[in-house]
């Protein structure tokens, strides 16, 4: 198995991925695959590849924190296909080398969902830390949320 930048070569196998998607969050498979393609333009999607076949990613944008001099690579795109679940910690240490080059510091924006804290655990388990705040709201141009 490879970790590395996908190009716009990968596209059809990253698509092939997303149809396969099974996850405890519900996508928009289309919207997905567009996403997918303006992170491999921005340079913010790294792909596992078993036997030259996509099995995972993460995706995300470089970003410069405002308060002090660290890059961030915020990554808000995490799948691998079930039957390559145990490469996952293997994975998300080749994303740390990867993204290392660019920035140095790393944040997961996952969904929060029914396996949410076995998810979390799993992530301490790497090293990873809570966030000090971590909150989100839904906006709606002006509009009270429904």
């Amino acid at each position: 198995m490879i970790a590395r930048y996908a190009t716009p070569d990968d596209i059809p196998g990253i698509n092939n991925m997303i149809d396969g998607y099974d996850g405890p969050v519900p996508i928009d498979r289309e919207r997905v695959k567009h996403s997918g393609a303006a992170l491999i333009n921005s340079g913010g999607l790294i792909v596992a590849i078993h036997l030259g076949v996509i099995v995972g990613g993460a995706g995300g944008y470089y970003l410069p924190c405002g308060f002090n001099g660290d890059i961030i690579f915020a990554v808000m795109f995490l799948y691998m296909r079930p039957r390559r679940r145990r490469h996952v910690r293997w994975f998300l240490r080749q994303v740390e080398f990867q993204a290392g080059r660019q920035a140095n510091r790393i944040v997961y924006a996952v969904p929060v969902h029914d396996r949410s804290e076995k998810h979390e655990r799993f992530f301490r388990m790497l090293g990873y830390s809570r966030l000090e705040v971590h909150v989100e709201k839904r906006l709606t141009n002006g509009r009270p949320a429904s």
